[in-house]
């Protein structure tokens, strides 16, 4: 065989790989684009506007925020408007990464569960609406999410993971804390024994 023989060869060998090759990745970009246009977790929609109460439960603590003659509360008691307005910044800004499961046998391995998740109610309109937290995804600042009746579970970006671990009195503004309440910005420091001899 001469040269041209061969370029010719592998030129209809190379076109053949990519007629077989390139339909499959569209196929699979167009896959995932369709997971993420159908999500049942959209949380951009409320607004500190229209929303009236949000409720952050954890196995038996519960931390509700509510609006009281237009001021946001953290359960009956004055909360910090800068750490709410900061709050609801974040669930507009949340973003879903993927789809992580469309089984509901994983649910319990995501911690996407009422018993093992937190679970998030947010009031607005007249209408509720609840969603599982999970467990921390696989980056900073990730997590699983699924709402209430809904089998599929979402890894989520958002500011929100800090926030919906919170206790009520890190919702408050700093000055409105008793003795020994504490932010949750503190840092402590071990103190070692350094006895000299």
């Amino acid at each position: 065989m001469n040269n041209k023989t061969l370029i010719l060869l592998a030129t209809i060998l190379l076109g053949l790989i990519a007629i077989a090759i390139v339909p499959k990745i569209f196929k699979q970009n167009k896959t995932a684009g369709e997971e993420l246009k159908n999500v049942s977790v959209d949380l951009s929609g409320y607004t500190q506007e229209t929303t009236t109460k949000v409720s952050l439960k954890k196995a038996d603590k519960e931390t509700i925020l509510s609006v009281q003659d237009g001021e946001w509360q953290v359960n009956n008691e004055k909360a910090d408007q800068a750490k709410i307005s900061s709050f609801f910044t974040d669930l507009k800004e949340a973003k879903i990464k993927s789809l992580a499961s469309k089984n509901d046998e994983n649910q319990k391995k995501f911690q996407v569960t009422p018993e093992d998740g937190t679970i998030l109610i947010i009031s607005q309109n007249g209408e509720d609406q609840e969603f599982y937290i999970g467990k921390p995804g696989p980056s900073y600042g990730t997590f699983y999410i699924r709402k209430k009746g809904i089998k599929n579970v979402y890894l989520m970006e958002s500011g929100l993971s800090e926030k919906l671990s919170w206790d009520g009195s890190q919702w408050k503004p700093e000055e409105e804390k008793t003795e020994g309440e504490t932010t949750g910005d503190e840092t402590t420091t071990p103190v070692q024994n350094m006895e000299t001899e």
